[in-house]
């Protein structure tokens, strides 16, 4: 097909990725949110042999961060993979192909991370 033919189909590509990225950070983050239920007198947050776990709150705070970092490391980089091919046709598929591999492969990263939540 022509370039506009491969675009499109980028396109729909990338927003099927960014759609299950969203769905995907939204589900870790709501695991994240519960705080461990505990009794009367008991501590939850009990040091173990690395120290203290991150409470509830601190968890979700760190998932952000990691995210917000994320998210301006995917700008910057569809910017650059954009400029290899600025002023020509070529440009708006790299950025999108760039912006897809990214979020897949972030997807991939989550869940070497946060993949044992759901266990």
């Amino acid at each position: 097909g022509t370039t506009y033919d491969w675009n499109i189909c980028l396109g729909r590509d990338a927003t099927i990725t960014e759609s299950n990225y969203t769905a995907f950070s939204t589900a870790i983050r709501a695991i994240l949110v519960p705080k461990a239920p505990t009794f009367s007198g008991e501590d939850a947050n009990v040091a173990g042999v690395t120290g203290k776990p991150l409470t509830s709150e601190e968890q979700v705070k760190e998932f952000d961060t990691l995210e917000s970092l994320w998210r301006k490391y995917l700008k910057s980089a569809t910017s650059a993979a954009y400029n290899q091919f600025y002023g020509g046709s070529g440009a708006p598929s790299f950025e999108m192909q760039c912006s897809r591999d990214l979020m897949r492969s972030h997807m991939h990263e989550l869940d070497l991370i946060y993949g044992e939540l759901w266990l």
